[in-house]
């Protein structure tokens, strides 16, 4: 075998192996390259009818608006997979003065959150946030519903969250459901999910629509 031959081997085995390694390479950074996530799923049929009623359905409808952000951090766990997280809101609640001598007093919103069933990752990161002007809310006077939201799931369902701010000066046992109701059927009623809300507090809870297509919800707390 002749010099020049050698030398062509030689650097076809060089070729060769580095042309593997580059593969390797690319290979491994391509694996460790994280997946881009989506911004929110567009709004599904069943949310714009809550966004954009229908001028013969907008008496009917509990009409909502989207936000930006979410006041539940607890949601966050029942983000899809490829839905980039959205904004995280920080609240700081506040108890109205009982007299012109005493100041407002700050609220401690509890963390656990309140449910019957466990979270899934089946919310597109859509915030709708109801009228509260016109929301239907049954409870007594010792407490206030401070914030609502409305997420709507991969199955055209709605998983409703609310805060529950304790206003009396004692701490409260009590339990919260939601009703549902769609434009054609009777309102259905969610289970009662016991709460307890410490004096000077606030407890958080959700809620899932036994159908899609949601029109108007009501909170109820006894």
């Amino acid at each position: 075998m002749n010099s020049q031959s050698q030398i062509y081997r030689s650097f076809s085995k060089c070729a060769c192996a580095f042309g593997i390694s580059m593969f390797f390479l690319l290979g491994f950074s391509g694996c460790g390259k994280e997946k881009e996530k989506l911004p929110p799923r567009p709004l599904s049929q069943s949310a714009r009818m809550l966004v954009e009623p229908s001028p013969e359905n907008s008496d009917a409808v509990l009409l909502h608006t989207i936000d930006s952000a979410t006041e539940f951090p607890a949601a966050l766990g029942s983000l899809e997979p490829d839905i980039a997280q959205p904004e995280v809101r920080t609240v700081q609640e506040t108890l109205p003065a009982r007299s012109a001598e005493s100041p407002n007093v700050p609220i401690n919103i509890v963390a656990p959150v309140s449910a019957s069933v466990p979270l899934k990752e089946d919310w597109g990161g859509v915030i709708l946030v109801p009228d509260m002007d016109r929301m239907s809310r049954g409870f007594t006077s010792r407490v206030t519903l401070t914030r609502i939201e409305a997420h709507p799931l991969a199955d055209d369902h709605f998983r409703v969250w609310v805060r529950i701010r304790n206003d009396s000066g004692k701490d409260i046992s009590a339990a919260v459901a939601c009703n549902f109701s769609d434009l054609v059927s009777p309102p259905k009623e969610t289970e009662f999910i016991p709460i307890n809300i410490p004096v000077g507090g606030s407890a958080n809870a959700y809620f899932i629509s036994p159908m899609p297509h949601v029109a108007y919800y009501t909170i109820l707390v006894r």
